[in-house]
């Protein structure tokens, strides 16, 4: 009786926090979010199943689970209640999580530079070499570096490879920030747009909507991210593998040209699944009356920014 009595006396609007005390209609006064009495009483019904920001107790397997369950969006909001509390700083963490996905590709990407870039500093070191046993070769190189015996010659055109040297050559590191900063298109998107959403937020009378429901939204709709980057990543290993075993003579830096066609269909795959994944999360969790609308409006508003960085830069 006493658990009945503090529940009732703390009842407040799930997505607004407006106090529900003497109210007799499921349906908050404040922002018109409709809800069902025994939901907001019943304690059972405030914690999700597998939900990461639930499940502190298995941080691994509640990710994987989340992830999985967001493969069916429909579902997973209709299951995700505005009145299940939401864990910022675990949310955070999730978002954290999705956001260092992009070093996957990356990491993949550079470990393909650096073995170009270790074939050719070999290669050329054997050139080197094998021309040093020639006599009109050698005779050239002794007569312009006098003093020098034929391996320090070598070593001073072709020096040994090693891998503290790969790793801080010019290539590799130029390449590791570009692609980096390439691969962080997802994450920028996802946040620009929960900036554009919280426009609508304040103009469409839900201005006392609690920001934390508008993050929670994006953060598990941009989970679609760290599908993509997987996938990216493991096209790079596997082409890091046939390049190993078929010992073709790579000498390019740059990813070939069906690593960049994977990579538009990825971001074009990104924005549409994450358009639509945010089209039902308002739909069945926040309840706008337009989401469909909102959410395009929100996304054109994303575009025309995007448009005026690139056409600035």
């Amino acid at each position: 009786m006493t658990t009945t009595s503090a529940i009732e006396h703390q009842l407040s609007c799930p997505l607004c926090d407006y106090d529900l005390r003497g109210q007799v209609e499921p349906r908050c006064p404040e922002c018109g979010y409709t809800f069902v009495w025994e939901d907001l009483r019943d304690p059972a019904r405030r914690k999700h199943k597998y939900l990461f920001e639930h499940h502190p107790e298995r941080n691994l397997r509640s990710f994987i689970r989340t992830m999985i369950g967001h493969l069916m969006p429909r579902r997973f909001w209709g299951g995700l209640l505005p009145w299940q509390p939401s864990h910022p700083k675990r949310l955070m963490a999730y978002a954290l999580v999705i956001v260092l996905t992009a070093l996957l590709p990356t990491i993949a990407i550079t470990a393909r530079v650096m073995y170009h870039v270790w074939s050719y500093q070999a290669s050329s070191r054997r050139t080197m070499a094998m021309a040093m046993t020639v006599p009109l070769q050698h005779s050239y190189y002794k007569a312009q570096f006098p003093g020098l015996t034929p391996q320090q010659i070598i070593d001073a055109h072709a020096p040994a490879t090693t891998f503290i040297g790969v790793l801080t050559h010019p290539r590799v590191r130029r390449d590791f920030v570009n692609t980096a900063a390439g691969h962080s298109i997802g994450a920028i998107w996802a946040t620009c747009s929960l900036a554009a959403l919280m426009i609508f937020r304040i103009s469409m009378r839900r201005a006392r909507l609690r920001p934390v429901h508008f993050v929670r939204c994006v953060v598990y709709t941009a989970d679609v991210i760290v599908w993509g980057n997987v996938a990216l990543a493991l096209l790079v290993v596997a082409t890091i593998l046939a390049e190993i075993t078929l010992r073709a003579p790579f000498m390019r830096f740059d990813p070939d040209d069906g690593y960049r066609v994977a990579t538009t269909i990825v971001v074009v795959l990104f924005i549409l699944t994450f358009i639509y994944r945010l089209m039902v999360a308002f739909k069945k969790y926040l309840h706008f009356h337009r989401p469909i609308l909102t959410v395009l409006a929100a996304q054109f508003i994303v575009a025309l920014a995007a448009l005026n960085v690139l056409l600035n830069i």
